[in-house]
C-alpha cells in the first residue's frame, strides 16, 4: 500500500464528514506549528524586542493580545481549512456543513449574489484585519528612530529638534497605518469578492470601468509612494549625506527631485491600476491641457523655475539672499514658490520664476562668510593712528568677528565736520548682521568716552538779516 492511498484512509466519520489520515495530520500539524510560533514569540521575540524593563508597558500589553488572537485565528482557520469544512452562511438557516469547494466547482449564489460569505472567507477575512493591526503594535513597540542615522540637519545646517524630529515619526507612523490599513481591506475585499462597479465611462472611443479595487489600489500605490520617500530619505540617503558631509542645499535638492521621480511613477502606475492608458488620456486631453496651460501660463513658469533652481543650484536651501530689497534665509523650495524667512522671523512667499528672472545677491552661495562695514566720524582734532588702533581693538573683542580674514580700517574721506572711518570685517552672522553692528556701535561710544574722542555733528551758523522798511508812496 502507498502512502497516497493509505493517507486517503478514512479513520472515522462525524455527520457524514470523512477524516481520513491526510486530514488528521494536517490538523496536527496546524496545532504544533501554533503552539511553535507561540513560544518562539514568548520566549524569544518578546524579550528580544522590549527586554525585561518595558514589558509591563501598556503598548506591549496590547500587543502581546493582538499577537494571541492572531495566532487563534491561524489555528481556527487552519483547522477548519485542513478538514475540508465549510458552512455558506448565505444558507445558515439549512444547519448545513459542506466539503470546502474546490476551484473546479462553481460558487453557489445566494441573497448576496456574488459575495463569498463562507468561515473560511469570514475566518481569513478576520485574520487579515487582525495581522494588520498587529503589525502596526509592532511599530509602536519598538522604536524605528533607533535604527536610524542619528546625525539628521535640517535646511540651515543644524541638528534637528525633537519636537521636529517627534513630528516627523508621528507623520511616518500614519502614512504606515494607512498603507497597511488600506492593504488589508484590498485583501478582504478580494476575499469575500464584492469588488463592485463604480462607474463607467468612454474617452475618445475608450471604455473605461472604474471598481472599488481600482480606487483603493490607486490610494495603496499613493502611500507607498510616502513611504519608500519617507524611508528613502529618512534612512538611505541621510547615511549618504553623513558619509560624504553633503551640504543641506544640496541634500534637500537631491531630496526634492527624488520626491518628484516617486511620485511620477507612482501617478502613472495609479492611472495603470485604474484602467487609464497615459498616452490615450494624454491625446485625449490635448486641446483641454492647451487651454489650461495658456490660463496658468506662469504658474507653470514658477513650476519649471523650481525645477531649473533644484538642478541649478542657484539658489539652494539655507541660503541667505537679497531679492527686491528682501534679506531672509531660503528655507524651501516647493513646486510653485520658495518660502524664505526675513530677519523679523517673517516668512515670505516668494513665486520661483523671480529667483530665476530677477537679479538677486546672495549672501552664502560659495561661502558661509561675508564682510561688512560700520562707517563713523571724529574731530578734526582726533589722532588718525589712535582712532584706527582703537577700532582694531572693538572689532577684535567681538566673539563673532572671524580674525581671518583679518579685519582692517580705511580712512574713507575728509567730511564737512568730521573725518570719516570705515571698519571693515567678515562674519558668519547674516542675518543678524545688524545687531551685530549695533554691538559695534555701542563698543565704539564707549570706547571713544574713555579716551575723550569727541564724535562731531553737522553745525551750521544762521544770519539773519533784516531790511530797512520802505516808506509808503
Amino acid at each position: 500500500m502507498d502512502l497516497k492511498r493509505y493517507l486517503d484512509l478514512v479513520v472515522f466519520s462525524v455527520g457524514g464528514l470523512d477524516l481520513t489520515w491526510a486530514k488528521l495530520l494536517l490538523s496536527f500539524i496546524t496545532i504544533v506549528g501554533v503552539f511553535t510560533l507561540l513560544w518562539l514569540g514568548t520566549k524569544k521575540l518578546f524579550p528580544f524586542l522590549l527586554g525585561k524593563e518595558e514589558g509591563a508597558s501598556p503598548v506591549f500589553k496590547r500587543f502581546r493580545r493582538q499577537f494571541f488572537l492572531v495566532l487563534i485565528l491561524i489555528l481556527l482557520l487552519g483547522l477548519w481549512s485542513s478538514l475540508g469544512l465549510d458552512l455558506d452562511l448565505e444558507r445558515l438557516g439549512e444547519q448545513e456543513l459542506e466539503p470546502l469547494i474546490t476551484p473546479e466547482e462553481e460558487i453557489p449564489t445566494g441573497p448576496l449574489s456574488g459575495i463569498r460569505l463562507t468561515i473560511t472567507v469570514l475566518l481569513a477575512s478576520m485574520l487579515t484585519w487582525q495581522a494588520s493591526r498587529l503589525i502596526l503594535s509592532f511599530f509602536e513597540v519598538i522604536s524605528i528612530e533607533r535604527y536610524f542615522p542619528g546625525k539628521a540637519i535640517n535646511s540651515s545646517g543644524r541638528s534637528r529638534p525633537q519636537k521636529i524630529k517627534a513630528q516627523e515619526q508621528l507623520r511616518a507612523k500614519r502614512n504606515l497605518k494607512y498603507f497597511v490599513r488600506t492593504l488589508a481591506i484590498l485583501i478582504i475585499i478580494s476575499f469575500l469578492n464584492i469588488d463592485f462597479q463604480i462607474t463607467q465611462f468612454t474617452i475618445n472611443k475608450n471604455q473605461f470601468t472604474i471598481r472599488i479595487s481600482n480606487l483603493i489600489s490607486a490610494i495603496l500605490i499613493f502611500l507607498l509612494a510616502r513611504l519608500v520617500i519617507w524611508l528613502s530619505v529618512r534612512v538611505f540617503l541621510t547615511r549618504i549625506y553623513n558619509q560624504r558631509q553633503i551640504d543641506p542645499g544640496s541634500q534637500y535638492a537631491v531630496n526634492q527631485i527624488f520626491r518628484y521621480v516617486v511620485y511620477f511613477v507612482a501617478l502613472l502606475l495609479m492611472l495603470n491600476v485604474m484602467g487609464v492608458n497615459p498616452t490615450v488620456l494624454a491625446g485625449s486631453t490635448a486641446a483641454l491641457l492647451l487651454g489650461v496651460g495658456l490660463g496658468l501660463q506662469q504658474t507653470f513658469n514658477d513650476f519649471f523655475s523650481g525645477i531649473l533652481l533644484l538642478f541649478e543650484r542657484s539658489v539652494e536651501v539655507g541660503d541667505v539672499i537679497e531679492v527686491d530689497g528682501l534679506v531672509g534665509t531660503v528655507q524651501r523650495i516647493g513646486m510653485r514658490a520658495s518660502h524664505i524667512q526675513t530677519r523679523d522671523n517673517l516668512t515670505v512667499i516668494v513665486p520661483n520664476s523671480r529667483l530665476i528672472v530677477n537679479s538677486l545677491v546672495n549672501w552664502s552661495h560659495t561661502d558661509l562668510v561675508a564682510r561688512f562695514q560700520v562707517n563713523i566720524g571724529v574731530a578734526y582734532s582726533s589722532d588718525p593712528e589712535k582712532i584706527k588702533r582703537l577700532l582694531l581693538e572693538i572689532v577684535g573683542e567681538h566673539k563673532k568677528i572671524h580674525n581671518f580674514p583679518e579685519p582692517f580700517v580705511r580712512f574713507a574721506d575728509f567730511g564737512d565736520s568730521s573725518l570719516n572711518f570705515e571698519i571693515h570685517f567678515w562674519t558668519g552672522e547674516l542675518i543678524r548682521i545688524e545687531f551685530l553692528k549695533s554691538d559695534l556701535r555701542f563698543a565704539i561710544m564707549k570706547k571713544f568716552r574713555e579716551h575723550h574722542i569727541e564724535i562731531p555733528f553737522p553745525q551750521r551758523d544762521l544770519w539773519v538779516r533784516s531790511s530797512e522798511p520802505t516808506d509808503p508812496v
